[in-house]
């Protein structure tokens, strides 16, 4: 009865999760407040003693609880840097949740334009949004996917100023994507590129459907050998790194690095007029695939920022 019960509610558990950064910080505030306001208490001696150990215990635990999944993210477990070499392909990839609803278009466009990536992958992407974004006149290889979701309808699109030499619309079963395959030179090696978007854990229906899709995303890069290749890895999970689901994925995936990690705090989502934000969007990498520099840019009318990352294989 009682996992019933959990199950039911377990979406509402990776929501407060997904915001640990900032109840780290309240559970600080408090911390900190409770030992002044328990200093200051007339009480008999044990009475003290054992309020004070009971609050500050608990108030520790949660503070500590919270605090550590974030500190060894953002600021202990480091990505793998490298200095560029001239021997090494060299690619500056993006990826970006445009949203559906945005329209600010010449904000879009100048934000690739001053990029200038390589590789750009969307998601919340209409076609027609391709005519509007001059900036993509300049990538003349594309694929788009259009996927259905849970809410609506979901397109994923990638664009490339080098030629695709293969590609696969929708790979992941249940999961909104989209793979191409690219050679930045004639005697070098390929890299996989791979764009995902997954559901939004806000119902129960949604977190459990989001669980099935990373799932699905697990066998589907095993199965196909990506584990072990160059691979590029990037989308809006909806995940936190802080996440129980996140931790599944790494654990699942060992070989596979966030681009983010070492980097310090850095929300990709912003919600409720930037008073909550987390973060969601990831781009990982694999194989000899090594990340100089990784960074979020503009939203440019979006909820979400846009990624980008210099990649050396």
């Amino acid at each position: 009865m009682l996992t019933a019960y959990f199950l039911q509610i377990s979406f509402l558990l990776e929501i407060i999760s997904s915001f640990s950064p900032y109840w780290a910080v309240i559970n600080f505030i408090i911390l900190f407040l409770s030992a002044v306001l328990l200093w200051r208490l007339k009480l008999s001696f044990i009475q003290a003693r054992l309020l004070k150990l009971a609050a500050l215990g608990m108030f520790t635990i949660f503070t500590i609880s919270y605090s550590i999944p974030v500190l060894n993210f953002a600021f202990i477990n480091p990505s793998i840097q490298t200095n560029a070499t001239s021997k090494s392909q060299h690619l500056k990839i993006a990826f970006f949740n445009k949203l559906f609803s945005n329209q600010n278009y010449s904000e879009i466009s100048d934000g690739i334009a001053q990029l200038n990536p390589d590789i750009i992958a969307f998601a919340e992407f209409f076609k027609a949004d391709a005519k509007q974004i001059k900036a993509l006149e300049n990538y003349p290889h594309s694929i788009v996917t259009r996927s259905p979701s849970f809410r609506n309808e979901t397109e994923m699109a990638i664009f490339s100023k080098l030629p695709i030499t293969s590609s696969s619309k929708d790979p992941v079963a249940g999961l909104p994507s989209a793979l191409i395959r690219v050679r930045p030179s004639e005697s070098g090696p390929e890299i996989n590129f791979l764009a995902v978007h997954t559901a939004a854990p806000i119902t129960q229906r949604y977190f459990t459907a989001r669980s099935k899709q990373l799932e699905n995303l697990v066998k589907y890069i095993n199965n196909q050998g990506l584990y072990s290749q160059n691979l590029v890895l990037a989308g809006d999970f909806n995940l936190t790194p802080w996440s129980a689901n996140y931790r599944e994925l790494s654990r699942k995936l060992p070989g596979l690095q966030n681009a983010a990690a070492g980097r310090g705090l850095q929300f990709t989502w912003s919600g409720f007029r930037g008073l909550a934000n987390a973060q969601l969007d990831h781009i990982f990498y694999s194989g000899n695939v090594k990340m100089n520099n990784f960074q979020i840019a503009g939203t440019y009318g979006s909820d979400h920022h846009l990624l980008w990352a210099n990649v050396e294989f």
